[in-house]
């Protein structure tokens, strides 16, 4: 297979006008952006100046180019820093299990986001619950006596790399219950699949259980999930400026392939049965 990084042709030799045009027909081709927004694009560039765009531009070289970016766009995000914690990862290479340092969005501090920014109304809504899940929180918020969040937490795989031989394993937050943001899914976590294993996902869910113990209580965190001392990566944490709305965790969704490989549900193909709502197995069929 050919490479998506190539490209047909040599940028250096295009005037600019012709380089930008070609990148937008290059995106529609390859179908990188949807059409609607290569649309956009194109008319928003044709608003603006080039000084508009100076600060972007001033990097001299490719080198880091995601880092550049990210510290330029960033800048006034209205989401939290990410947390970054020590996880257990596998290295395929030397066979072994070694600490990583992995970014990760945690729940309450996505909750608190989307409450200071949005309609916390259309958060807590619940028409588009399920009636199981409806059963559950409910539960949840006569144990907690008071209205909860209700929020879901969705686990799967997703091929990466040009000829697809790599994937990433993405945890994402959604919201059950509200009809407007039925599709919405705000990662929390991604990890290549090649580097995961049991530990992995055991230190991911001991960082999410301490955040969901947060949200839960409606109360800001002390310190890390650990117990230890804040880091220097998490000034803006020590004193909070958005308040917490109460939440809970009211399901969570996954493929087979997810929920056997993390939470060790039986698999598919073996003779165990891999319903959890009956004793059925293979063999009985």
């Amino acid at each position: 297979m050919l490479s998506k990084r190539t490209r047909p042709y040599d940028p250096a030799s295009l005037d600019a006008p012709a380089r930008l045009r070609r990148n937008m027909t290059e995106f529609l081709s390859r179908n990188e952006l949807p059409a609607t927004r290569v649309l956009e694009i194109c008319r928003d560039v044709n608003r603006v100046t080039p000084a508009d765009f100076a600060d972007v531009s001033r990097a001299t070289s490719d080198k880091n180019a995601a880092r550049f970016l990210k510290g330029k766009f960033g800048k006034r995000s209205s989401w939290m820093p990410d947390y970054f914690a020590q996880i257990r990862c596998w290295h395929p290479k030397t066979q072994s299990i070694r600490l990583e340092t992995v970014p990760m969005q945690l729940p309450h501090e996505i909750v608190a986001a989307l409450a200071k920014y949005g309609n916390l109304d259309k958060l807590m809504d619940t028409s588009n619950m399920c009636p199981l899940t409806k059963q559950h929180l409910e539960s949840c918020e006569a144990d907690a006596q008071a209205k909860l969040l209700a929020i879901g937490i969705w686990g799967d795989g997703a091929p990466t790399q040009w000829d697809r031989k790599e994937s990433i394993d993405v945890l994402s937050m959604s919201l059950p219950g509200s009809a407007d943001f039925s599709t919405l899914r705000i990662p929390m976590v991604a990890l290549a699949h090649s580097m995961t294993c049991h530990e992995t996902f055991d230190d991911v869910f001991a960082v999410i259980k301490w955040s969901l113990v947060a949200l839960a209580t409606g109360q800001w965190p002390t310190a890390r999930h650990d117990g230890a001392p804040w880091n220097d990566t998490d000034k803006c944490r020590k004193a909070p400026s958005m308040p917490l709305p109460r939440g809970a965790l009211a399901e969570s969704r996954q493929d087979w392939k997810f929920a056997a490989e993390v939470f060790g549900f039986p698999a598919h193909n073996t003779g165990e049965g891999n319903c959890w709502e009956c004793s059925c197995t293979p063999d009985k069929v």
